[in-house]
């Protein structure tokens, strides 16, 4: 799987890879368990600060796919350290402000 993320920036600036609107989507099915050891093995390889989650193939985000992502997965990477707990104090802007 991170295979195609190499792939992809072969030859690549880092700022060209960034800036471009090609991305690869890494498709994803199991358990909790089983997505959150792909997403691992792609947050390891490539790095990252989160996930983008979506419904892709022209998939529909249903209450039960919101259900099995929040319930499911989310504690999953958590427990992983992989996306944090519960969001910092403050405000956004505060927090783009301080000098922490």
């Amino acid at each position: 799987m991170p295979d195609n993320f190499q792939k992809w920036g072969a030859g690549r600036p880092l700022r060209e890879a960034a800036a471009s609107d090609e991305f690869e989507a890494v498709p994803l099915c199991g358990t909790p368990d089983t997505v959150a050891d792909q997403m691992q093995e792609v947050f390891e390889e490539v790095g990252g600060d989160g996930f983008l989650i979506f419904a892709g193939g022209g998939g529909m985000i249903t209450r039960r796919y919101i259900d099995q992502v929040c319930d499911g997965l989310v504690p999953e990477l958590q427990r992983r350290g992989l996306v944090r707990g519960r969001q910092p104090e403050g405000s956004f802007k505060q927090r783009l402000q301080s000098n922490d």
